[in-house]
This record gives structure tokens, sequence and C-alpha cells, in this order.
């Protein structure tokens, strides 16, 4: 990826913030951090200062090797804003930042035929169906077991001609999975099959949103007769065949994305946010809190997955023909990225979880994903292990919620649902962390109307 960059660095320490002068560069971009202010909450905030109107990147990072994508944007005036509120959950923290010379977002088409399409139910048991395309070309899609709460039905439809990708190729094979913003517990898998006398060596996965923008890489694991994306949410997955100059350009391509990616989401309606909807409702602080880390994390891992997937196609160039399988030694790499993504993106955030449902769900969301993506990558689930989530600590936090948030006065079939999802999600984990008794008592709480008196019926 030819992209500039700048050694601007500063460091956040126990006892205050350190800059350190960058290296002379050239003097029409004089690109540097202003002195950090620390919040009375710890929190970093920092002014990152170059030319007006030109983009920008900030990264963080624990060890100066493993970089992640903090927040970008246009410098307005020359000035762009960052506040790190996550960075007191570090012993140590590094800044650097970039010119963006990426190329513009891009957004393909997506004609659609509903006569290329299947329903399929997710439930705790999994899900699973099969597509076939006019020219032949088979699409699985397969979710294991204990990936799904409660139940769903998602539709996949084929797309035949997708347009405006970056390869002059086109795609082999592609699909819409709908609803949008739909997260699994997990990872689903999607197998492509190959096209005859295709070159394996020339795939390379791609996703982007239902609506067709914020086309991005991703990472996938090819064999010799097809080739398998995890899928960790909803939108649009496919694959193509790409040259060397093709794959670069698709590397430089940027994120759609607001001013700065630290910012609450806005408008999404994940499937794993329904069981936050006591916390959304009744304690909007917990809420923003989650949907701002929600930001970071997306942004980091929307980063880091292209990364991955530019290495993997990378490496897999420079196979010899006859190649089966992804080398080891790039598997490692891949597994090595992985984990630092973990232990810096989600890791240090499990004791805040423990206070906040809708955190919760968002940590053991992408931990999950992050576990099944490397097992389908072929890679060890060593990086995200279940025994560092909490899940009873979440979901006693989130019954306590529900609780909470009915004496209150916020009463109804909604939150008697959450309760029992919440018990569906002990049973699914096998956790025994709720009992029937608390979990009813909840339950005769939220009814919006109870009756006690006496029933009497002669026959």
């Amino acid at each position: 990826m030819n992209t500039r960059r700048y050694p601007v660095w500063a460091t956040f320490l126990a006892v205050g913030v350190l800059i350190l002068p960058a290296l002379p560069r050239l003097r029409s971009d004089p690109l540097r951090f202003a002195a950090p202010v620390i919040a009375s909450n710890h929190a970093v905030q920092l002014t990152l200062m170059g030319q007006a109107g030109a983009a920008y990147s900030v990264e963080s990072s624990v060890n100066l090797s493993d970089w992640f994508l903090l927040a970008s944007g246009i410098a307005t005036n020359g000035l762009l804003f960052l506040r790190h509120d996550d960075a007191t959950n570090y012993p140590a923290l590094f800044y650097r930042a970039r010119t963006n010379d990426s190329l513009p977002p891009l957004t393909v088409g997506l004609p659609k035929d509903p006569r290329l399409s299947v329903n399929i139910l997710l439930s705790p048991d999994g899900g699973s169906g099969v597509l076939y395309g006019p020219d032949g070309t088979r699409v699985t899609f397969s979710l294991p077991g204990n990936s799904f709460p409660d139940s769903q039905v998602i539709t996949l439809t084929l797309l035949t001609n997708v347009t405006g990708l970056p390869f002059a190729r086109g795609t082999f094979g592609a699909v819409l999975i709908d609803p949008p913003d739909l997260d699994f517990w997990g990872a689903a898998a999607l197998e492509i099959s190959l096209p005859t006398h295709a070159d394996r060596r020339e795939v390379i996965s791609y996703h982007c949103r239902n609506d067709g923008s914020s086309f991005q890489l991703t990472p996938d694991r090819v064999g010799s007769n097809s080739v398998v994306i995890p899928v960790l949410r909803s939108g649009v997955f496919g694959s193509s065949l790409a040259t060397g100059q093709e794959l670069a350009d698709a590397v430089r391509i940027g994120a759609n994305s607001s001013p700065s990616l630290i910012l609450p989401l806005s408008g999404n309606s994940r499937g794993t946010a329904r069981l936050a909807s006591s916390t959304s409702q009744c304690f909007p602080a917990k809420q923003a809190a989650a949907d701002a880390v929600r930001g970071q994390i997306d942004a980091a891992y929307v980063a880091t997955s292209k990364e991955i997937a530019a290495l993997l196609g990378a490496e897999r160039q420079k196979q010899l023909a006859g190649a089966s399988d992804d080398s080891s030694a790039v598997l490692a790499q891949v597994v090595a990225k992985t984990c630092a993504f973990y232990d810096t993106q989600i890791a240090p955030r499990w004791p805040a979880a423990n206070a906040n449902c809708a955190l919760g769900e968002v940590l053991t969301t992408h931990a999950l994903g992050l576990g099944r993506q490397g097992q389908l990558l072929g890679a060890p689930d060593t990086c995200a292990p279940l025994s560092d989530i909490p899940f009873c600590s979440i979901i006693r936090s989130c019954l306590d919620d529900v609780r909470e948030c009915c004496a209150l006065g916020m009463k109804g079939p909604d939150k008697i649902a959450e309760v029992y999802g919440l018990l569906r999600r002990d049973q699914l984990l096998g956790l025994d962390c709720l009992s029937i008794s608390e979990a009813q008592d909840v339950i005769d709480l939220c009814s919006p109307s109870t009756w006690s008196g006496t029933f009497s019926m002669i026959e």
C-alpha cells in the first residue's frame, strides 16, 4: 500500500503525556500534534495540525508494531480533533498520524433477481441454504449451532452482475444477505465454487453494505475448488479474480465514514442490539458509551480486515502454480494480526462490560466473531478465548437493566421478551447464570397488569 507515513508520535503514560518531535518532512504538509490534553476522566484529547481540507488518519499502538485506526477525517481550518476515551485502559499508548492518499470510497451496483433468492431460518440450532447461478455457480451459506440466540429469517439473493467493481473480470459469485445490519454470534461460512480453470492464486474477496456502499476487501480461504468467506454480519459478499495491480488499487479504496469514526454509529439496528433495548430506553448514558465503543471497534476492524485480506491475496499470488491451499506462514501472520486486534480493541474493555449490558453485547459479538473467523481461515482459535468473556456478569447486568427499567414504569411485552431472550442465551451457552425463579420475578414485575384474588368454578 503506497501510503506516506509521518513519524508523529504521542505516548500516554500514567504520569502524563509526552510528545516526541517529528522528523523533518516536506514543508508543504507540516503535519504535527499539538500538546495533548488529559481530561478529568483520563481520556486523551488530541489536536492534529495539518493543511486545511486535507484528509488524515490517526492510529494507536501499544507496542509500536501493530497499529489500529482511531479516527479519520478532514482537517477543517487545518485542525482535526480526536478524543480517545479508552486511553485510560492501557498502561502506555502511542499515536501516529498520516496523510490519506487513498482512493475515494466505492459504491457498487447490485442488480437483483428475486428468482435467485432463498429464505433461511436461523435458530440456536444454526441454519443453511444453497443457491445456484445460471452458469452453475454454487453458493452455500451455513451457520453452525450456538451462533444465534433467537430465531431469525434471512434472505440470500444471488447477484449475477455486480457493476462498478475495481476488477476487470467482474465477480464469479456474490450474494446479498438481508436484513441489513444483522450481526451473528460467531461467523457464518459462505462457500462459493470456483469457475472451471480459474487460477486460485488470483482470487480476492470483498464485502460491502446492503446498498452497495463501503466496498472493501475481506478475508477468505481459497482451496482448489472453492473459496470460503467468513461472514460476521449481513451485507454483500463476493469473490473475483484480480491482477496484482487491481489488488493494490483495491487496498487503497477508502471507507465511507463520518468525520470521526469514534463517534456513535447512528441508525444501526443490529440483530444483537435487541436485548439492549432496556439499556437504550432507561440508561442512555450506558447505551451511548456502548455505541461509541462499537464505532471505534468497527472502524479498527474494517482497517484490520482489509489488511488481512490484502496480505492473503498478495501471498496467494506469490505461490507456485498447482498450490491448493494458503500457506501456513501467511496463516500465522493472520493469527498475529487478529490477536493484536483482540488484545488492543476488545480485551481491555471486558471490565467495563461487567456493568454495561449494551457494551457486553458489542464485545461478545466481536469476540465470538473473531474466534469463528479464525477457524474458517484455518487459524487456531487462540486470540479470543471463551474464558475471557464474562458471560454471566453481562447477562446479569442485562437482567438488572430490565428490572430497573420496569420499576421505573417502562413495562410491557418487549421487556418480558428480553428476559426470555436472556434465558435462551444462558441455556444456549450452557452457563446456568440465571435461575428460573429470578427470571420469573422480573417477568412478574414487567407484566403491564397483574391480578390477585380468588377464583371459583361450579360445574
